[in-house]
């Protein structure tokens, strides 16, 4: 079996085709500008990074708390090797949306969380600000 070259794989063709079609006014449509794309990538990185690592965790305990920091460091390791120059920056940049991010995974856990069903929300929401701020 002979491997096709990148330029006539037509899959690579199709790819081009669609990026060349996206033009200024498409991008704007969707993103103020190239930070709020970068913000939105990352920060899909990172929850798609989380979420693999509780997967299947239902209850907020622990062992999920402790999967998400080590999603989190994971995150942050990849993201300084990816991003040397300007990790620090960054990492300024995302933090609130990775807290809210975060408190909003906690929030849902301790929704689903059939020991709390009859505790306050309010109490509940406070709960998750509070642990997604010391991560």
């Amino acid at each position: 079996m002979k491997i096709q070259k990148k330029e006539d794989d037509p899959r690579v063709k199709r790819t081009r085709q669609l990026l060349n079609t996206l033009n200024r006014a498409t991008f704007y449509a969707h993103f103020t500008d190239k930070y709020e794309i970068l913000e939105a990538t990352i920060t899909g990185i990172l929850m798609t990074s989380i979420a693999d690592g509780i997967s299947g965790r239902t209850l907020l305990n622990a062992e999920t708390i402790q999967c998400i920091f080590l999603a989190l460091c994971d995150f942050h390791k990849d993201l300084s090797t990816l991003c040397q120059k300007s990790y620090q920056s960054l990492g300024t940049v995302l933090e609130v949306q990775i807290k809210q991010q975060i408190q909003a995974i906690l929030f849902s856990l301790l929704v689903e969380d059939q020991r709390l069903a009859s505790r306050n929300e309010q109490l509940k929401n406070t709960a998750t600000i509070m642990i997604s701020w010391g991560t």
